[in-house]
């Protein structure tokens, strides 16, 4: 009987054994199990992390390509809006030339092409515009007025035309040829030191004198002239004229010419074409 206890004893404790090593085994497999699955649970969430991340890239290159697309857009709508500027300024330069390409046009003789053009000028400039150290269209129109009235023929042209500064205050500086043909009257109110010299005034009168010309129109906001610089280069068309530096020197030494190139600096002696010459009166 005792025999028969130990060996049932000793078979419990082989069994115990044999429990404990599978439940070892037991819980190892069930480690290697959760390994499994943490590893699947974070090669997931890595997938998903990864994916996620791939949309916020393609969301962010989609936000940039729009962004990119209304800058350009913008500056298509800036850069339009500059090139009508730039357009409208050089028009209105050229146009300026053409309306005046043979000088003013005598306010009797042809009042719709005189006024035509003192509408077109009072259009094309502030009337406070500054030309050299005058102001207003008067001062534009009575320049015109008197190189036409000094010349037996005048016509001007545009060589080229630039334009600077900025879009609210363009400047469009404008290098063209001031032809004219003088005349006695040229000699007596411009030159009349050299009447005197007839062989002088001969080789004047003689032919056409071309002076070439920079012009520079200061717009404002409005797309109007604020202000006019004009250089008419004498010395260059005399002497093209003359072929003569020193008889060029004895022409322009005492010429009636003012800095900024105006005209009329000297009262002529006939009052009555003073008074028809003056651009205040005939606008009046």
């Amino acid at each position: 009987m005792e025999t028969s206890q130990l060996n049932t004893v000793k078979a419990l404790l082989k069994q115990e054994v044999l429990t404990s090593e599978e439940q070892a085994q037991r819980r190892q497999e069930r480690r290697r199990r959760q390994g499994r699955m943490s590893q699947r649970r974070y090669r997931d969430r890595k997938g998903s992390a990864e994916y996620n991340l791939m949309l916020d890239v393609n969301n962010l290159r989609e936000h940039v390509q729009r962004l990119q697309s209304m800058r350009e857009l913008l500056e298509t709508k800036v850069w339009s809006s500059r090139l009508a500027c730039v357009s409208t300024a050089l028009k209105a330069a050229e146009q300026y030339y053409t309306v005046f390409s043979h000088g003013m046009h005598n306010s009797d003789a042809g009042r719709k092409r005189f006024e035509l053009q003192v509408g077109f000028v009072k259009a094309f400039m502030d009337e406070d515009v500054e030309f050299g150290d005058s102001r207003g269209v008067s001062a534009v129109l009575n320049q015109w007025q008197l190189y036409t009235q000094f010349h037996a023929s005048l016509s001007v042209r545009v060589i080229s035309a630039q334009i600077c500064g900025t879009e609210d205050a363009p400047i469009v500086i404008v290098k063209g040829v001031l032809a004219v043909r003088l005349n006695r009257s040229s000699i007596e109110n411009m030159f009349p030191h050299i009447i005197a010299n007839e062989e002088l005034v001969q080789a004047l009168l003689s032919r056409e004198i071309e002076y070439p010309t920079s012009t520079t129109y200061v717009f404002n906001k409005n797309m109007q002239v604020e202000r006019q610089d004009l250089d008419v280069d004498f010395i260059t068309g005399i002497n093209n004229r003359l072929g003569s530096t020193y008889a060029t020197s004895r022409v322009m030494q005492r010429a009636l010419i003012s800095d900024c190139c105006k005209l009329g600096q000297v009262a002529s002696p006939n009052a009555d074409v003073d008074v028809r010459l003056s651009m205040s009166y005939i606008l009046s």
